[in-house]
């Protein structure tokens, strides 16, 4: 069975519903997420249909505490189904590739920057240079506040965040499964040794995604949209979805029941754009999917969100 027709008999039966940038001297890509150096609030966790997660009462180690002495035993309760010790171990390994990706970057780009001392500026680039140089500085203070949690840790360590993501997951951690199925792990830095990691991604993310969504995760809202439009098939998760206007349309018109203020005059443009290309049936079915899903799924988080982009991959606040 084809992607196509998976997707027909998964979504029209049932209501189921980047690089990781920093900006240092431009983009500087680390798994194709769009995001930057702030701390979130974890997303609360909740049960996987296939993957219910135990309770368990044990206290997880004290924050910053050495991965290198917590990993083991915070694998093994994420193994056993304890959400809360896979959403740690996610977490923790996600810090410490980030600090990783920081310090790397930040020396590289504190070198060039210095170099331009030697040339004369514009009082337009000097100002423009020192700028940079103090987003490098509260990045690598970002990536400082780390050490204690990631000394030791070694490159077969990180290794571990591809299945340490996709065990989070599972266990209904909707920032893991955001960052899942976005995929670009699968450009990490070992990734050729890892061949599994790609048969793991085609059988997982799409229903890690529905799951997601079914919970009320709006950024997986916005990462369907996306994927579904992905007309040059350029993420992984695009090539996954295949591109479908009239299923876009879906989660466009899901996006403008949930968007705040902000964000519906940016929803109806792309409403808009979508709309010639679809027939009077696509549109008629698209809107009674997005009501009803609003209801099963988002209809019990009254405030709005910002549907307009997906920022994923971002290190939580303690």
């Amino acid at each position: 069975m084809n992607t196509s027709d998976h997707r027909r008999r998964r979504w029209l039966p049932r209501v189921a519903i980047g690089a990781f940038v920093f900006v240092v001297f431009g983009a500087v890509a680390f798994w194709g997420l769009r995001t930057s150096a702030t701390l979130v609030e974890p997303a609360q966790a909740a049960p996987h249909a296939s993957h219910a997660p135990l309770a368990s009462a044990e206290p997880l180690p004290p924050p910053r505490a050495a991965l290198i002495d917590t990993f083991d035993a915070l694998k093994s309760r994420a193994d056993a189904g304890d959400a809360r010790a896979a959403s740690r171990l996610y977490n923790d390994l996600l810090r410490c590739h980030v600090s990783a990706t920081i310090n790397n970057d930040v020396a590289q780009a504190t070198k060039s920057a210095l170099m331009d001392r030697n040339i004369t500026l514009t009082p337009q680039e000097l100002d423009a240079r020192e700028k940079k140089l103090a987003r490098m500085q509260a990045l690598a203070d970002a990536a400082r506040a780390n050490e204690s949690l990631c000394l030791g840790i070694s490159a077969a360590y990180l290794e571990e965040l591809e299945a340490a993501t996709l065990r989070a997951a599972e266990l209904g951690d909707d920032d893991a499964a955001s960052c899942y199925v976005n995929g670009n792990f699968l450009s990490m830095q070992g990734v050729a040794d890892h061949p599994e990691w790609m048969a793991q991604y085609k059988r997982h993310a799409l229903d890690i995604a529905d799951q997601s969504v079914e919970r009320g995760n709006w950024t997986m809202v916005r990462q369907f949209y996306d994927a579904l439009g992905d007309e040059k098939a350029a993420t992984p998760f695009g090539r996954l979805t295949g591109r479908d206007i009239a299923q876009q349309y879906r989660y466009a018109r899901l996006m403008q029941l949930g968007a705040d203020g902000a964000d519906n005059g940016a929803i109806n443009v792309e409403l808009d754009a979508l709309l010639p290309s679809l027939s009077e049936n696509d549109i008629a079915v698209g809107d009674i999917w997005a009501r009803n899903t609003f209801q099963h799924a988002f209809a019990s988080h009254p405030e709005r969100h910002s549907v307009t982009s997906a920022s994923v991959c971002q290190m939580r606040k303690d």
